[in-house]
């Protein structure tokens, strides 16, 4: 096998693994999608954002420790060390109350790995592409709150700066969305 075909082996067997770890789950929104839809346009972004194997792969896995039963162990030992060591970098800690789990993402988005920040962006990216593709059942409190962590997360990340920039440019509408959905006085 050459390293091309390892390299989508290992994206392939990425994808399979969370579709069967994450299923039975369900986005939250309006219209909840499969939650796989998530880890697959992270992964899609990833891709077109120039991001080699490990991490595609990584996208396809980044909520797996948060969101399943699955351990750092098992994605070390299927899919290697560089693979876990980047889920493990993009994971949260959810023993932390929320707000304590939004400053420690905004604290540590500056020493995060080249792979870890673009697993990362993108993850924001699609989050911030669900409030107005499906959006949940929030308030604008919540809304404005959610993008402006969002915001601050990318913004320091040391991801590419066209991603920044796609980034700014999908916030900007969701934001547009959710002004456009208020109720007028």
């Amino acid at each position: 096998m050459n390293a091309r075909s390892n390299a989508d082996a290992l994206i392939t067997r990425a994808a399979e693994f969370a579709e069967h770890a994450h299923q039975g789950q369900f986005r939250k929104g309006e219209n909840p999608a499969p939650y796989i839809t998530h880890p697959a346009e992270v992964a899609q972004i990833v891709r077109d954002f120039g991001g080699d194997h490990v991490s595609i792969a990584a996208a396809w896995l980044h909520d797996a420790l948060e969101d399943t039963p699955t351990t750092f162990t098992d994605l070390e030992h299927i899919f290697g060390s560089d693979v876990a060591a980047v889920v493990l970098e993009v994971t949260d800690d959810t023993s932390l109350p929320q707000a304590q789990r939004r400053q420690a993402q905004i604290a540590s988005a500056p020493q995060k790995s080249v792979t870890a920040a673009l697993v990362k962006a993108a993850d924001q990216m699609s989050n911030v592409r669900s409030l107005r593709l499906s959006p949940p059942d929030w308030t604008d409190t919540q809304v404005q709150a959610y993008l402006e962590k969002a915001r601050k997360i990318v913004e320091l990340l040391p991801c590419p700066p066209l991603l920044k920039q796609a980034f700014e440019q999908e916030t900007g509408m969701t934001a547009a969305f959710w002004e456009a959905a208020r109720p007028s006085a």
